[in-house]
C-alpha cells in the first residue's frame, strides 16, 4: 500500500532518518504546530499577528496587524471613551462649575457654599457612575480576542493561504475553545475551518491547525449536541480507510491534538470511558486489531492513555465483544445491550461511571408482571457484565460463584423470598427462581465462554489494520522507493519492499 505523502512546506523539520535498505537520508517533515499566543494586557499576539486594545488615554484605541502590515489603527469601534475619559466627561463639568462658583466667577449674589457642595456631590455621584459603568465592561484581553475573530480573522488567507496566518488561527482557536468568546464570530471560524481543511487535503502541514479548529467547532456545538460523539468521529478519521463523505483521512498527529486536555465540564472520567469505547468502535470497524491499537499508542501517547493500551486484555475483551455483535450469543442469557451501544448515549453516565470496563448491560424484572401492567412496570434490577466479572444489584462477582440458591416461602405468602449468590443474599419481592436461572446463564457465559475466547484475541491478524498503520509516519525512500517508517535522526523501519523503480 502506498505511504501517505510527506507534508510539504513545513515550517519545521526534524533530523533526517536513514533508509534501512540503501542508507539514503530521508527528510522528516513535521506538521506545523499552532502558534503559542501571548494573551494579556489587552492584546493577542503571535505568528506575526497582533490585536491590541488600549485604554491608556481618554479615548480607546485599537490596532490590528498581520504579517503584511497594519490593517486597522484608530478608535475602538464599539466604544469611544476610556474609564478616564468617561470620568472626565461626566464628573469634570460639575467640578469646573464648583470652582467657578467658589471663586465668584459664577452665581454672583448667591451663597456659594451650598451650591459648591451640591455641585461636588453631583460630581462625586457622576464619578462613581462612570467608574462603575466602565469597570463593568469586558476585560481588555477578552475584547482583543473578540476583535481578533471579528476583524482580523476575515482578513487572513487573503489573497492566498498562509501557513503563518494558519498557525495564528490555530493558536487563537486553541485559546478560545474553552472561553466561549468565539461564539459570536461563528462565520469567521467556520470559514477558517473550511480553508484549513482544504489546505490539509492539498498536503500542506496544517493538520494540527485543523485539529485545533475542530476542537473549537466541537466546543461550540457542545451546548446542542453530544461532544463525545463529535470528538470520536473526528478521531476516527485517523483510522477510517474510507472516511465519511466530505472528510479526508488524517495522520496520527490529528488525534494527538484533539486529545489534548479540554477546559470543559464534560471532559471527565465518565465521558473519557465513553470516548474510549467509541474510538475503539471506529478502529475495529476500520480493521484494526489489538496489536494495532498498541502500536498506535506507541506512536501517539495521548491515544495510548485514552485506549488504555497498557491493558491489552481489556482491549481484547472489547474486540471480541465487537466481533460477536452480529451473532449475539449472549441473547440466550438475556436481551442485553453492548458497551458500544451504551457509550453512544449521553445519559449513560451512571453506568459508565460505576463500570468503566463495561461489556454488556441488561435490566431485569425483580417481580412477575401482573395482569394489565406494562412491560417495564414493577421493580427492576440490573445485570452488568464487565471486564472484572458480573455484577447484580451493585454486587460484583469476579469469579464463578460456588453456590446459587433460592429460598421462597411459597406463591401465596408475601415476603421471605431470598436469592443467595456466593456469600451474598438478595431479598426480593417475588419468587427468585427465574432470576436465579438468568444469573446462572450469565455467570456461565462470561466465565466459561467469553473469557475463554478472549484469551486468543490478542493474536488476531488483519491485513486491513496493517494497511492503516503503514500510513502512519511512513514515506517512500527517495532512492530505493522502499516504504519506511521514519525515525528522526535514526535508522527507519522498512515496512514494504520497493514500490517502484529506484531514483536515478
Amino acid at each position: 500500500m502506498a505511504a501517505m505523502p510527506a507534508p510539504a512546506n513545513s515550517s519545521d523539520s526534524a533530523p533526517p532518518s536513514v533508509c534501512p535498505g540503501c542508507g539514503a537520508l530521508i527528510p522528516v517533515l513535521v506538521e506545523a504546530p499552532p502558534a503559542a499566543l501571548s494573551v494579556g494586557r489587552g492584546q493577542v499576539s503571535g505568528a506575526g499577528c497582533r490585536v491590541h486594545v488600549s485604554e491608556a488615554g481618554l479615548l480607546t484605541r485599537l490596532q490590528i496587524e498581520t504579517p503584511g502590515g497594519v490593517i486597522y489603527h484608530g478608535r475602538e469601534p464599539s466604544r469611544l471613551l476610556t474609564a478616564k475619559g468617561a470620568t472626565l466627561l461626566l464628573a469634570g463639568p460639575p467640578v469646573v462649575l464648583a470652582l467657578a462658583v467658589a471663586f465668584g466667577l459664577l452665581g454672583a449674589g448667591v451663597e456659594p457654599l451650598p451650591v459648591v457642595i451640591a455641585l461636588l456631590v453631583m460630581a462625586l455621584v457622576l464619578y462613581l457612575v462612570a467608574r462603575a459603568g466602565w469597570k463593568s465592561r469586558d476585560d481588555l484581553s477578552e475584547r482583543a480576542v473578540v476583535y481578533a475573530w471579528d476583524r482580523l480573522v476575515p482578513q487572513l488567507h487573503e489573497p492566498k493561504f498562509s501557513l503563518e496566518e494558519s498557525a495564528f488561527l490555530a493558536g487563537l482557536a486553541r485559546w478560545s475553545a474553552g472561553s466561549g468568546l468565539a461564539a459570536r464570530q461563528r462565520e469567521s471560524w467556520r470559514r477558517a475551518l473550511a480553508l484549513t481543511e482544504q489546505a490539509a487535503v492539498e498536503g500542506r502541514p496544517v493538520v494540527r491547525h485543523l485539529a485545533a479548529l475542530q476542537r473549537l467547532a466541537i466546543a461550540h456545538a457542545a451546548a446542542e449536541a453530544d461532544p463525545i460523539l463529535l470528538l470520536a468521529a473526528q478521531i476516527g478519521r485517523c483510522f477510517d480507510a474510507r472516511p465519511a463523505e466530505g472528510l479526508t483521512r488524517m495522520p496520527p498527529c490529528f488525534a494527538e491534538e484533539l486529545l489534548a486536555p479540554w477546559r470543559a465540564d464534560w471532559w471527565n472520567k465518565t465521558n473519557l470511558a465513553r470516548l474510549r469505547l467509541l474510538v475503539c468502535d471506529r478502529a475495529f470497524e476500520a480493521g484494526l486489531e489489538v496489536r494495532h491499537l498498541i502500536e498506535a499508542g506507541q506512536l501517539v501517547p495521548a491515544l495510548a492513555n485514552l485506549l488504555q493500551t497498557d491493558d491489552p486484555a481489556g482491549l481484547a475483551r472489547l474486540r471480541l465483544l465487537w466481533s460477536l455483535r452480529a451473532s449475539r450469543p449472549w441473547d440466550r442469557c438475556g436481551p442485553a445491550v453492548t458497551a458500544f451501544e451504551v457509550a453512544a448515549l449521553p445519559e449513560s453516565s451512571r453506568v459508565m461511571t460505576e463500570y468503566p470496563d463495561l461489556l454488556l448491560y441488561q435490566t431485569v424484572p425483580l417481580a412477575r408482571r401482573r395482569v394489565g401492567e406494562s412491560k417495564d412496570a414493577g421493580p427492576r434490577g440490573e445485570v452488568v457484565v464487565c471486564g472484572r466479572g458480573v455484577a447484580f444489584q451493585g454486587v460484583l462477582f469476579t469469579e464463578l460463584p460456588v453456590t446459587l440458591e433460592v429460598f421462597s416461602r411459597g406463591l401465596f405468602r408475601r415476603g421471605g423470598h431470598r436469592l443467595v449468590v456466593g456469600g451474598h443474599t438478595f431479598h426480593l419481592p417475588d419468587d427468585p427462581e427465574p432470576l436465579a436461572r438468568l444469573l446462572e446463564r450469565w455467570f456461565h457465559y462470561h466465565f466459561r465462554e467469553f473469557l475463554t475466547q478472549a484469551a486468543d484475541v490478542a493474536d488476531w491478524q488483519s491485513p486491513a489494520g496493517d494497511a492503516v498503520l503503514r500510513t502512519w509516519g511512513t514515506v517512500a525512500c527517495p532512492q530505493c522507493r522502499r516504504i519506511v517508517r521514519v525515525k528522526p535522526g535514526e535508522v527507519g523501519v522498512a515496512l514494504e519492499e520497493p514500490v517502484g523503480p529506484p531514483a536515478l
